[in-house]
């Protein structure tokens, strides 16, 4: 009868550890969802804001990769608002990629 019980509390045991990495699987999945839900919005976000920039000057991402001054005129007006940098980090990063 005892080994019964041990059967039944070593099923018990595995079954709940399943229950239990299903579980933590399914949480990863919801973050990682999240994660990508805020990248895509983001995204968009700065899609948007590059087209008008380049709009704005009447140029394609092709010769804006080439002008200098266009890519040192975007970093100082404020990108770092859309990739949710703060200021100073931004305009430290800015100053380091502006400067090569």
């Amino acid at each position: 009868m005892s080994s019964g019980v041990k059967d039944t509390m070593e099923s018990n045991a595995v079954n709940l550890d399943s229950y239990l990495l299903k579980n933590r699987e399914v949480m990863l999945e919801n973050a990682m969802v999240g994660q990508w839900s805020s990248i895509r919005k983001e995204s968009t976000y700065l899609n948007l804001e590059m087209s008008e920039f380049l709009r704005e000057n009447a140029v394609d991402i092709k010769a804006f990769s080439a002008r200098r001054d266009l890519q040192k005129k975007k970093c100082t007006e404020g990108i770092s608002e859309a990739a949710g940098i703060s200021s100073q980090g931004f305009y430290q990063w800015c100053f380091s990629y502006c400067s090569q």
